[in-house]
């Protein structure tokens, strides 16, 4: 079997060239397109991406806001069939594009549903059901969990050798953190040294975002589950909804992460977690 074929224009970035139509491909069938989310007053750059299955239908994760150009871009690439919304932190839109899209079935993981009453979801992504959902020949989910507050979708898309991760895993280079623009101001500077000091020196290198370093449940077999499920997942390629892409050395990256994650969550005493679940509850 031949390897995924790079798209030429790929940006190791993850940022792509400008285009009005906010879209480009990564790999065959495998699409990437960049926006904006509000964290501590500034915007920063997020992702959504786009796998084209075999009869041509759209799988759309981590929906980014849908605007004329983007909906053109992606109605070129063929019909939306399945939206997944990763987890609460990826969720923002998604009555927007349910309301665009309304044959599109929709799937997230388990605590998200509950936001969102007024829309009507085709299922949660858990359990041991995953062989039944319609995509499941291309594209395997496992639901991370280990968290108080958020639990999150990870996909593999076999045909590319493609790992698609919401925010279990940051990338904030030093590159992409001066081209992304969060260091051009001194608020943003600040805020990225209060990241760097207060969660494992996070700028500078991938590893497990803020979010899921403070709200650890403190069970590490949690997280071991999601390391037996990835190790068989044949990838070269992690992409993440923040930070540069990820093409060298790619798994050992994610099982890094969660390695990481193991040990942060056998430390934690119980105090903490139950701190930080309230906080969870609060947001």
């Amino acid at each position: 079997m031949s390897s995924p074929r790079p798209s030429p224009a790929a940006d190791p970035l993850g940022r792509g060239a400008a285009s009005p139509k906010h879209m480009r491909e990564f790999r065959t069938d495998l699409f990437v397109a960049d926006g904006l989310v509000r964290f501590c007053g500034f915007r920063l750059p997020t992702r959504m991406f786009v796998i084209r299955l075999a009869d041509r239908k759209l799988l759309i994760y981590a929906p980014i806001e849908l605007d004329a150009d983007r909906r053109a871009a992606v109605d070129e690439l063929g019909a939306v069939a399945y939206i997944v919304a990763p987890s609460k932190l990826h969720d923002g839109h998604i009555a927007q594009w349910k309301d665009s899209y309304p044959e599109a079935s929709l799937y997230t993981a388990p605590g998200v549903h509950e936001r969102h009453r007024g829309i009507q979801w085709a299922g949660t992504i858990g359990g041991s059901s995953h062989s039944q959902l319609p995509f499941a020949q291309e594209v395997l989910p496992v639901v991370a969990k280990g968290n108080t507050f958020v639990q999150e979708v990870l996909l593999y898309h076999k045909a590319s050798k493609t790992c698609i991760v919401a925010d279990i895993v940051e990338n904030m280079t030093e590159e992409w953190v001066v081209e992304s623009g969060t260091s051009s101001t001194c608020f943003g500077r600040w805020v990225l040294s209060f990241i760097d000091f207060c969660f494992h020196e996070l700028v500078g290198r991938s590893g497990p975002s803020p979010d899921w370093q403070l709200h650890l449940t403190g069970d590490a077999a949690e997280i071991r589950a999601t390391v037996a499920e990835v190790t068989s997942w044949d990838f070269d390629a992690l992409l993440l909804c923040h930070g540069e892409l990820i093409e060298q050395d790619a798994k050992v990256a994610l099982l890094r992460t969660l390695a990481e994650l193991m040990t942060m969550s056998e430390k934690r005493s119980p105090c903490w977690v139950a701190c930080c679940a309230r906080l969870g509850k609060w947001r």
